[in-house]
């Protein structure tokens, strides 16, 4: 279903609040510091949520996997994300509340917070040590999922970033 970006359905998207979770990478469990690398957005809909997660384009090699089986770790989050970023908004929040604990194996939680979708390319960019630019974070990244929600409300294909809007 297509949308004019002037429609009132548009304007509401863009001031709905939103949860986000950034998780990092990490190759020991005594590591203290990891890598930012995935960005999870909960969109606050009417009496219902939608999940849409985004990874670094070329996490494998900014995050600098270690094994083989860290590298397997990290596929199979983003297959449980992408199934989880599903299109039909759903009132089932439980993936969402329970990356907060994450904290064991090669990804952790590092980060959470919430604030209006477009405060987003204000707050994200602080996170990510520069890998990130300010105003464009989305242009640094590949949504995961199956069909899910872009910032704009708009239904997206999953690994695409051509779909996601411009500021403006």
């Amino acid at each position: 279903m297509q949308r004019h970006p002037d429609s009132s359905l548009t304007r509401t998207v863009k001031m709905t609040p939103c949860d986000y979770q950034i998780l990092e990478y990490t190759n020991s469990e005594l590591r203290i510091d990891g890598v930012p690398f995935i960005v999870i957005l909960r969109f606050h809909m009417q009496n219902s949520y939608a999940l849409t997660g985004y990874v670094l384009q070329n996490w494998e090699a900014k995050i600098e996997v270690t094994s083989e089986g860290e590298l397997s770790d990290v596929e199979v989050f983003l297959e449980d994300l992408r199934h989880h970023s599903r299109t039909s908004p759903s009132s089932d929040t439980r993936f969402f509340d329970r990356l907060n604990g994450l904290s064991v194996g090669p990804l952790r939680a590092f980060v959470s917070g919430s604030c209006l979708l477009p405060e987003l390319d204000t707050v994200l960019p602080m996170f990510f040590d520069g890998h990130v630019g300010m105003s464009a974070w989305r242009s640094s990244f590949d949504i995961v999922g199956e069909d899910c929600f872009d910032l704009a409300g708009k239904l997206v294909p999953a690994f695409t970033t051509s779909s996601l809007p411009s500021d403006g």
